[in-house]
């Protein structure tokens, strides 16, 4: 088990990235291949975010989070990134770093 909690995302057709989230220190790493993309996400991650969060199967309470404070807040604000950023998680996609495979939590 390793502290980093890694997700794979991408924009446009096929500039793919990750974001490497340290759990212990709330430390992000995000990595794009163009730095304006890059500093979108890092931006959207370091801003709080107000969010619909679902508290039954049709009910929803508005919450304000800091994405980085914890590893749920985090997954809370990479389900609306896409809509905020234009990049998108691939959730079922692994990140690939030297060699071996790293799936999101």
């Amino acid at each position: 088990m390793t502290n980093v909690a890694y997700y794979a995302i991408h924009y446009g057709v096929d500039e793919k990235g990750y974001i490497a989230y340290n759990k212990e220190t709330h430390d992000v790493e995000v990595v794009l291949p163009d730095e304006t993309w890059q500093q979108k996400v890092w931006s959207y991650l370091h801003t709080e975010q107000e969010i619909e969060k679902a508290t039954g199967i049709d009910t929803y309470d508005t919450v304000r989070i800091a994405p980085l404070e914890s590893l749920e807040n985090l997954k809370l604000a990479l389900t609306l990134m896409w809509g905020r950023t234009d990049v998108q998680v691939d959730w079922s996609r692994p990140v690939e770093l030297d060699g071996q495979l790293m799936f999101p939590e």
